[in-house]
């Protein structure tokens, strides 16, 4: 801005101001632009569920936008450990386990407040000491927190003091971090809902085989071959999954076939033929019923189909018949 000659005082304090406003705008300017990226990476880490890929995001996208040579993701457990559970940059040969108070990270853990070092930050001498003795020219590290409780650390360090961590850098991490506490908290909760779900396909599972004496340890067998076919045609880690409970439960619609029928020593009549091949489409109706099992009862309606068309319920032949339903298939005859 500029005053001209010859001005009075208020003319100066309204310029100086109005310098002062501008300044202000520019740089919160400059700060929505920084943190505008965060709110994708909200995005991406809020749609994980799985807690390993999670945290494998949270330490690639914290190295992406500070420019770290090394990050390491640290998690406290139940033996009150910070345990490392996902890192880039570092090679860990062996479980790395520091406790509250020790280093920089159980500083931050044991102080739940972020830590910014480099060669000219004031910092106890111990930690300026563990920071030389790994040769780190600047390091960053921020808790994760959760409801006021810490659930960990994330470590970043720079090698060169050609760029040093800023306040800034501080800053966005220290949001990041934020976003990462509610992620792994989500992810948490879905792995106990999961966990549950688990128990009660395990528990039904159960429930079939105390009927049918004949098929004891079946669909361990069938949930272990299925498995391990998906394994090798490649299929995603939550198709794998799906086959392996669709495994479990395929002969659950045996529940609502007579017993009469179902522990039958002798050969079944063609009446009795025709009741029991039922039970695909009695399991397919009862899984209908349970949240998120869309595509597991499809797998189970269709398990006794034939790749040439002659299997049963709906004589589906080849590529008809979902993927699923095939691999079970193979298992089941194996």
């Amino acid at each position: 801005g500029f005053v001209l000659k010859p001005f009075i005082p208020q003319e100066f304090i309204e310029c100086a101001e109005d310098v002062i406003k501008k300044s202000r705008i520019m740089k919160e300017n400059v700060l929505l632009k920084a943190f505008v990226p965060l709110f994708e990476v909200n995005k991406r880490l809020l749609s994980e569920l799985n807690i390993g890929w999670l945290l494998e995001v949270i330490v690639n996208e914290t190295s992406k936008y500070t420019g770290a040579d090394r990050v390491s993701l640290m998690l406290m457990e139940g033996d009150g450990c910070l345990n490392m559970k996902a890192s880039q940059g570092i090679e860990i040969k062996e479980p790395v386990r520091i406790k509250p108070g020790i280093g920089l990270a159980g500083w931050v853990a044991e102080n739940m407040e972020p830590l910014l070092l480099d060669g000219k930050t004031e910092a106890p001498s111990v930690l300026k000491d563990a920071m030389k003795d790994s040769d780190i020219m600047s390091a960053l590290c921020v808790p994760i927190i959760s409801k006021g409780n810490l659930i960990g650390v994330i470590n970043l360090a720079k090698m060169t003091d050609v760029k040093p961590f800023t306040l800034s850098d501080k800053e966005m991490v220290s949001v990041l971090c934020g976003q990462a506490a509610i992620a792994i908290e989500n992810a948490r909760l879905y792995q106990k809902v999961e966990d549950s779900y688990i128990g009660i396909i395990a528990a039904l599972a159960s429930t079939i085989e105390a009927r049918d004496s004949y098929t004891a340890g079946h669909v361990i067998r069938m949930a272990e071959y299925s498995c391990l076919i998906a394994e090798e045609l490649g299929l995603p880690e939550d198709e794998i999954e799906s086959v392996k409970r669709a495994a479990l439960l395929h002969d659950i619609g045996k529940i609502g076939i007579p017993d009469h029928i179902l522990l039958k020593s002798g050969a079944l009549s063609e009446n009795e033929s025709q009741i029991m091949k039922t039970h695909p489409e009695i399991g397919s109706r009862i899984m209908n019923n349970m949240v998120d099992m869309d595509g597991i009862s499809m797998v189970i309606k269709h398990h006794h189909e034939h790749f040439d068309g002659n299997g049963y319920p709906s004589g589906l032949k080849g590529e008809e018949i979902p993927k699923g339903a095939r691999i079970l298939a193979v298992a089941d005859t194996f």
